[in-house]
């Protein structure tokens, strides 16, 4: 199974070539994988989607 940073380089290029995973996202992720409760309050714009998108595909992977 690829690292979180991997997997995002390797299924989102653009954001990739622009922006590095937030150290929290990273831990939202490793949560929801891991299948730990998980609650992630963030403010508008601060990359909820890319996890909801992440999480889910590294489930089906």
């Amino acid at each position: 199974m690829l690292g979180i940073d991997d997997f995002f380089n390797l299924n989102f290029p653009k954001l990739a070539s622009k922006f590095k995973l937030k150290e929290f996202q990273k831990n939202v992720i490793s949560n929801v994988l891991n299948n730990d409760n998980t609650l992630c309050i963030m403010p508008t714009g601060g990359g909820k989607s890319l996890i909801y998108w992440m999480s889910g595909m590294m489930l089906v992977h």
